[in-house]
C-alpha cells in the first residue's frame, strides 16, 4: 500500500503527540488565560508566539526568538529551556516550502529551519502554550474569543486564530463544540494538504 502525503503528515503528527511526557502543571500557570481556556497539562518555559517563540526565565520574563533568527542561536536557547536537552534533528526535502530541517523535543515542540534561519514551529503534545494559555488540549471554547476561522481540510478540522502579534494555525479533534486542540503551528510548516 502506498502512503500518501496526507497519511504521512498524520503519522508524523501522531508520532510527535505520542513522544512527550505529561507531568502535572502548576495551576498558577493558567493565570490570565482566555475565558474557557484550560491550561495545557505540562509546565513549559516555552511560549508559543505567532512570529516565533518566547523563552520564559525564572523571573517570568519572556525573551522572544523571532522567525529569521540563526539556527544555532535558536537551538541553543531551546536546549537551555529544555534543561540542556538538545532537539532531535531531522530533514525533509519534499516540503511545499522547499527543503526544511527540524529539531524536536519530547514536549511535542518541533521547530523548522529554512536554510540557517528559524522559519516555523509546531506543537503536537501537551507542552508549550501561548501567553493566554492556548495549547494542545485547550477546548474549542477557548478559541471562540479569538474569532477563529474553522474549516474541514484533508488534515481534519483546521482553524486559524488571531492572538496578539498575529495568527496561529491548528487542528481540533473534531467539528463539535466540545472539540479540543490537538496541534498548533505558526510560520513555515511541512504539512501536506
Amino acid at each position: 500500500m502506498k502512503t500518501t502525503g496526507v497519511q504521512l503528515a498524520a503519522i508524523l503528527l501522531l508520532a510527535i503527540g505520542l513522544a512527550g511526557c505529561d507531568p502535572a502543571r502548576d495551576p498558577a500557570d493558567g493565570a490570565g488565560s482566555a475565558p474557557g481556556a484550560e491550561a495545557p497539562a505540562a509546565t513549559s518555559r516555552i511560549v508559543l508566539q505567532p512570529k516565533g517563540l518566547g523563552v520564559r526565565d525564572a523571573a517570568g520574563t519572556t525573551t522572544p526568538i523571532a522567525f529569521g533568527t540563526a539556527k544555532l542561536d535558536v537551538l541553543a536557547a531551546l536546549a537551555a529551556a529544555h534543561d540542556g536537552t538538545p532537539g532531535v534533528q531531522s530533514a525533509n526535502g519534499d516540503c511545499g516550502a522547499g527543503p526544511l530541517t527540524f529539531a524536536g523535543w519530547d514536549d511535542g515542540l518541533t521547530v523548522a529551519f529554512d536554510g540557517g534561519a528559524f522559519a516555523g514551529w509546531s506543537v503536537g503534545n501537551s507542552g508549550p502554550a501561548t501567553e493566554g494559555g492556548i495549547g494542545v488540549g485547550s477546548p474549542r471554547a477557548a478559541l471562540q474569543a479569538l474569532n477563529p476561522t474553522v474549516d474541514t481540510s484533508t488534515l481534519g478540522t483546521e482553524f486559524t486564530a488571531t492572538i496578539p502579534g498575529g495568527d496561529l494555525g491548528g487542528l481540533l479533534d473534531g467539528p463539535t463544540p466540545e472539540a479540543r486542540v490537538t496541534t498548533l503551528w505558526a510560520g513555515v510548516t511541512c504539512m501536506f494538504r
